[in-house]
């Protein structure tokens, strides 16, 4: 059996061994439980056995165009035919609270670049900008998702001394020229609906052509670790290829399973939020890896909303990701107060909350048309985010 040293925080916790089929993953003999990798996998004497990877160490793999695109730049270099193959190629970088390399390794530091480079890449298509940036960003990149993206680390003056500049995490977000034009800006303005409707949101900006989301990592801290983000397939013990099964009720159940009742609270109530919000804009990609909890040892609570986008300005018969009380539909006013009283949400304060996304929507509306009077190109965005914002009841 192949082994792999497990890190998180880049402290050595355990390996992790492979063959076909067959996966085994050990703690090291002088962790603690704050060296527990998963709310999943406490520490224990005993290893965890599984005939797949387990979900935790799948939950950052790359996917979709960004897996290809890695598999076409490092083929010849690494097998990528397999999960393991990813962990091995993107593992190994300080990108998130675990770390995966070679015995006798250590982890690396992620590659950087510069923020004007990204905000500006003058005199280029968004394709030769999305390979220049795989070429500089792409082997670090451990992070899923269909949608183009990579984890980079951004410095204001690409010119300064390295360690002396201030570096900001982030996820770049591209669109496809070929399919779903101008999703960069569907995020961003679905994004800024949340943020306007008061509900805990990453940060995020747009470059000056539009063609990329410059999202603020939410998971590391000021001193350069990071927070452990669990997404809920991996709560729920499920593949990464199970990101749609079962309904939104189910992570209520999830956190009353991990979370104490005295710090359930505040997390069921964002969480509340995050879904009617998913439903009111017509999100239908609001599955089970779009949500997460965040902890350490001080603290834990729900992350805030990320990978907010309208799906349905593009696809206008789509239905949720998941099931709503039962039913892949978007939910009416009824539903949805049901709903609410499962995340100890009165009516009271749901009627308020879906008056606070009515008008958070209208706003970012209003901010979208004024960002196409000068950006022509992605006025069908702003017709169909309208069309589809305006629609009476659910979205």
């Amino acid at each position: 059996m192949n082994s792999l040293l497990i890190w998180k925080n880049g402290r050595q916790v355990g390996e992790l061994g492979y063959s076909q089929n067959s996966y085994l993953f050990t703690y090291g003999k002088n962790v603690t439980d704050a060296d527990a990798i998963s709310l999943t996998m406490p520490v224990s004497e005993r290893s965890y056995e599984a005939q797949v990877l387990h979900p935790v160490f799948q939950q950052n793999l790359p996917e979709g165009m960004l897996a290809e695109v890695l598999r076409k730049h490092f083929a010849k270099v690494i097998d990528l035919s397999d999960d393991i193959g990813f962990l091995r190629l993107t593992g190994k970088y300080k990108t998130g609270y675990l770390q995966v390399t070679e015995v006798n390794e250590e982890p690396d530091t992620a590659p950087w670049g510069s923020i004007e480079e990204i905000l500006q890449h003058p005199g280029k298509t968004s394709l030769e900008f999305f390979n220049d940036c795989i070429e500089k960003f792409g082997i670090a990149s451990g992070i899923s998702g269909m949608q183009p993206k990579l984890i980079a680390e951004l410095r204001h003056n690409k010119k300064a001394n390295r360690s002396t500049v201030a570096t900001e995490s982030c996820i770049l977000k591209f669109h496809d020229d070929r399919e779903y034009f101008g999703l960069a800006i569907n995020e961003y303005f679905s994004l800024k609906a949340a943020e306007y409707a008061k509900i805990s949101t990453v940060t995020s900006k747009l470059n000056e052509v539009g063609d990329c989301l410059i999202v603020n990592r939410f998971d590391k801290k000021e001193e350069g670790t990071f927070f452990c983000v669990e997404d809920f397939c991996v709560l729920q013990a499920l593949s990464r290829q199970g990101r749609y099964k079962g309904d939104y009720s189910d992570m209520v159940e999830t956190i009353n399973r991990f979370i104490p009742p005295s710090q359930s609270e505040n997390l069921l109530k964002l969480l509340f939020q995050i879904i009617i919000f998913s439903m009111r804009i017509g999100n239908g990609d609001a599955h089970l890896k779009n949500f997460a909890i965040m902890y350490d040892q001080n603290s834990v609570s729900l992350a805030p909303a990320y990978d907010q986008v309208c799906t349905r300005a593009y696809m206008k018969n789509d239905v949720p990701a998941l099931a709503f009380s039962g039913k892949k539909e978007w939910p009416n006013e009824k539903e949805i107060i049901a709903f609410a009283q499962q995340c100890e949400v009165d009516e009271k304060e749901t009627l308020e909350i879906m008056n606070r996304i009515e008008k958070g929507k209208k706003k970012a509306l209003k901010e979208l048309e004024k960002y196409c009077e000068k950006h022509a190109i992605f006025a069908d965005v702003y017709s169909a985010l309208t069309e589809q914002w305006n629609i009476k009841d659910s979205v």
